[in-house]
């Protein structure tokens, strides 16, 4: 359950405040049939079955300086959270070895703050400039072994991303983002502190086409740049460079779209 409420202070014609507040609450309710069929055996591994809540409020705070019309800066910051796997909520053994595991908190929260500016060039670039930082209480990790994911060590980033959008004609627009990102644990720990699987840098380049008869069409590539697989960096995976086309048709009824996923194999 989740309740939101917003108010905006507009100052002057160039200063506006929008002040915010989420409220969550979430139930879990885990039924543990193989657990249960488990401590019935033998072995008699107790089942995961339980029953976790928990609540959470969030403030929110967006504050805009309108330069010109072509021209808006921003500074955001506020909390968030992200959720944790509902079995993890309740479980107190591992199934698998029989030892003693701590349960998981249901919601893990973040703090983030971000700054930067929009803007239209000439009337058809719009552009975006950011540079935002973040921290979680608890880093969720994918554990490739298992392909599970599990709760991990707090973490910090920061980032900058830039985002551009030109609309070439009325058919034709063109797209280019960049991002990187920082990602560390914020705990210092012997085995390193980066951050398995966290990206550093992605970049996004597109052409698209949208004619008034309905017909459309885009083809997009996209650069992910290598990451950590470990938390000392010795080991790092390889980047990637994904092409994808897009054709299709519609109307204000219908719509019809063929994908070919990585063109280039």
């Amino acid at each position: 359950y989740s309740v939101w409420v917003v108010e905006e202070f507009v100052f002057s014609p160039k200063w506006r405040l929008q002040a915010g507040l989420r409220g969550d609450y979430f139930n879990f309710d885990v039924d543990d049939k193989a657990g249960k069929a488990l401590e019935a055996a033998p072995t008699g591994v107790p089942h995961a079955s339980g029953y976790a809540q928990q609540g959470m409020l969030n403030p929110k705070m967006n504050l805009v300086f309108t330069a010109n019309r072509n021209l808006e800066f921003y500074l955001n910051v506020g909390s968030g959270f992200h959720s944790n796997d509902a079995r993890g909520t309740t479980i107190t053994v591992d199934p698998v070895t029989g030892e003693p595991v701590d349960r998981v908190d249901p919601l893990v929260e973040s703090r983030g703050a971000e700054a930067g500016f929009k803007t239209v060039f000439l009337g058809s670039w719009v552009s975006s400039l950011a540079v935002w930082y973040l921290e979680l209480d608890s880093e969720l990790l994918f554990v490739g072994d298992a392909g599970i994911t599990e709760p991990s060590r707090p973490s910090q980033r920061w980032g900058v991303e830039f985002n551009n959008t030109w609309s070439l004609t009325d058919v034709w627009r063109l797209e280019a983002d960049f991002a990187w990102t920082d990602a560390q644990f914020s705990d210092n720990a012997p085995e390193g502190d980066d951050i398995p699987g966290a990206l550093e840098t992605v970049v996004t380049g597109a052409i698209s086409a949208q004619y008034p008869n309905g017909w459309f069409g885009s083809f997009r590539v996209r650069y992910f740049g290598g990451a950590p697989l470990v938390e000392d960096n010795s080991v790092e995976s390889d980047g990637s460079t994904m092409a994808n086309l897009a054709l299709g048709w519609s109307n204000q009824v219908w719509r019809l779209q063929v994908d070919v996923l990585n063109v280039f194999d």
